[in-house]
């Protein structure tokens, strides 16, 4: 299968023109390489891959970047137009995971053809009947990228150019049966490692959850403890409040004590003033209004004048008693309804008689009594007694006094406990009141919270138990501690003579490796890699005609050239990934730089840089040697001598961090 390596050039006007195309002989793997007119590779669709997530960049858009460029290589391998001709390797990914070249292909206007055309068994050029269907079959398949390198797609190519003696020896030694026991141990002692950290990690992640849920239960029972706590000083407070409140109820007592004496005093003193009334009634009985007068005027007259005042109205009233019995004999005619002859009455004789009665009837004369016995009043008439009546008298004077005196002190006082009661009892009863219903509330509030704080307990204590009696049915977690711990043991045992054993292995390794290298790499050896247009070109496909001039490698391209074979073939031997890097800063501005440098940073494989710009940030190769001690630093150097065109040497040089000074890498 051909793989063509094509140099390209665009004059910023018409289509491209090839210049120079090297046709390499491969089984698997393509590396595109198209050199500029400056001596080195350009490398922007790469950057743009790494950067920007593509695989290339569009033709137009490429062509608006270096349209006042005169005489700048266009990178060919992604156009989607069919103004100029390129060369696309069409690739496939086999069943083992590595690309495999399906066939070569070029289209676009030659010179001689406007068709589209393909390069057949033979070697010649065919045209293709059916351009857009063939381009649209090729559309979905992989495309490598360019100036890219990785280890999967280096090993029959860098065997290829180095000969079958390299390629065997390299072959030999990767499959020397010590290597490949060591390996095939290093991998089961390390499966049988990993196997023991997994357990081990399900074992410390039963324990830690384990220790999780005791470290949880102790601190709810914390919780729990602290809330009982606080609970008892309330409940506390509440036998305090509780007393407090008998206190004042006592207090309400003693005042419901002094309000019934108060009504007791009220008592006493109504039935002193009902008493009052009846001796001031007694006194007015005994002395009328009259008796100061008849006093003054002198006994005898004014007790005969009384008698005879009495006597007339008893007189009186005899006379009008007997006028109530003629209105008795009227009202008994109007019931008979007669008149004295015998006939019925008319209307206007019993109105009559009515008025006859109403009249008889009415103003009863009053008869008043006498003070004292009619005898005593004759014998006041007669002078003897009035200095009795005089005493009895004072006598009568001064027991009203004393009742009025004993009346007015119960009066006072009972207005001081009014007072007094009315300030205070009211005050309290309400302070109480309002005291009492608080501190119902309260007790009611007290309640509910010690009501939830047992049924929280109540279920703490049911998870408890469950997680007890879960806990109680893991009989087998110290087996397992056990098992774990001789598994660790074992484990350090063997990780001991693996960490012995490895320094070992890894030196014999590398003086095996390093013996490969002095073996291809030495002055006299026959395997040296010339880099010389005989070597690198086995033929050149012309097909733009005799009268164009090819334009040969140059001495810096062919040098970029042999050191990517050289770091390819050391990853052969090395089998680790591998990713090549040229030029990439120099049409990058810092943030583009910035960004490559993470995404270098990230690869989790070898990566190799040639360039002759120095990074702008040295802190990061500070921040790459100390994450990272397996980064190194590849000299290089050129030579030239009698009539070689020159000669590569790779030199491992110390383990630090990746320092690009004048021309090294």
């Amino acid at each position: 299968m051909d793989i063509l390596l094509r140099k390209l050039t665009f004059d910023g006007v018409g289509p491209f023109r090839e210049e120079e195309v090297f046709d390499l002989t491969t089984e698997g793997v393509t590396y595109v390489y198209a050199p500029n007119g400056h001596g080195k590779t350009s490398s922007i669709d790469l950057v743009r891959w790494l950067i920007r997530g593509k695989a290339a960049v569009d033709a137009d858009e490429f062509r608006s970047l270096k349209q006042k460029q005169e005489k700048n290589v266009i990178n060919h391998h992604r156009f989607r137009n069919m103004e100029g001709g390129r060369v696309e390797a069409i690739l496939e990914v086999g069943d083992d995971g590595l690309y495999r070249v399906e066939r070569s292909i070029e289209w676009g206007t030659s010179p001689s053809s406007d068709l589209v055309v393909e390069r057949d068994e033979d070697g010649d050029w065919a045209p293709i009947d059916d351009p857009e269907g063939f381009l649209a079959e090729l559309l979905p398949h992989e495309r490598l990228g360019f100036n890219l390198l990785t280890g999967e797609h280096v090993r029959d190519f860098v065997a290829e150019l180095s000969g079958p003696v390299v390629k065997e020896s390299v072959e030999r030694q990767l499959q020397n049966p010590e290597i490949v026991s060591l390996d095939e141990s290093l991998e089961a002692i390390v499966d049988d490692l990993d196997k023991q950290a997994e357990a081990e990690e399900r074992a410390d992640r039963r324990r830690r959850k384990l220790r999780d849920k005791r470290a949880d239960l102790k601190e709810r029972e914390e919780n729990f403890r602290e809330t009982k706590r606080e609970k008892e000083i309330e409940e506390h407070q509440l036998q305090d409040d509780v007393e407090e409140l008998k206190q004042e109820q006592a207090k309400l007592d003693q005042a419901e004590e002094r309000e019934a004496e108060r009504e007791e005093l009220r008592e006493e003193v109504r039935n002193l003033e009902e008493r009052r009334e009846r001796e001031l009634a007694s006194i007015r009985a005994e002395l009328t209004p009259s008796w100061p007068t008849l006093l003054e005027a002198g006994c005898e007259d004014a007790v005969e004048a009384l008698l005879a005042e009495h006597e007339e109205a008893v007189e009186a009233h005899e006379a009008w008693e007997e006028d109530v019995t003629k209105a008795q004999l009227l009202e008994d005619r109007l019931e008979a309804d007669t008149c004295w002859c015998g006939t019925e009455m008319d209307a206007d004789h019993r109105e009559e008689i009515r008025g006859t009665i109403d009249a008889l009837t009415a103003g009863e004369p009053e008869v008043p009594e006498l003070p004292v016995s009619e005898w005593r009043l004759q014998e006041w008439a007669s002078g003897d007694g009035t200095d009795e009546l005089a005493e009895t008298i004072e006598t009568q004077r001064q027991r009203l006094a004393e009742v009025t005196e004993d009346l007015r002190a119960k009066r006072e006082r009972l207005e001081e406990l009014d007072a007094e009661l009315e300030t205070d009892v009211e005050e309290k009863r309400d302070l109480i009141q309002r005291r009492i219903k608080a501190k119902k509330m309260k007790v009611n509030s007290i309640q509910d919270e010690k009501s939830k704080v047992v049924r929280k307990h109540l279920d703490a204590q049911e998870r408890l138990n469950e997680i007890k009696s879960k806990l109680a049915d893991m009989d087998d977690v110290s087996v397992d501690s056990t098992l774990l711990s001789r598994a660790r043991k074992y484990r350090d045992a063997i990780r001991g003579t693996i960490d012995a054993a490895l320094p070992k292995l890894r030196q014999d390794l590398l003086d095996r490796t390093q013996g490969i290298f002095d073996h291809l790499f030495q002055k006299d050896a026959d395997y040296r890699i010339t880099l010389s247009g005989s070597s690198m070109v086995p033929r050149v496909v012309r097909d733009v005609g005799d009268e164009e001039e090819i334009v040969p490698l140059s001495e810096g391209e062919k040098t970029r050239l042999g050191l990517a074979l050289l770091f390819a073939l050391r990853e052969v031997a090395a089998e680790h990934p591998f990713l090549l890097l040229d030029a990439p800063f120099s049409t990058l501005d810092d943030e583009g730089v910035h960004r490559l440098l993470e995404l270098i940073g990230d690869h989790e494989g070898q990566v190799v840089v040639f360039t002759k710009d120095a990074f702008p940030d040295g802190k990061w190769y500070d921040a790459v040697e100390a994450a990272d001690p397996d980064v190194y630093r590849m000299d290089w150097m050129q030579e030239k001598g009698g009539d070689r065109e020159g000669y590569t040497r790779i030199r491992p040089g110390k383990v630090e961090a990746l320092r690009l000074q004048g021309g090294s890498a």
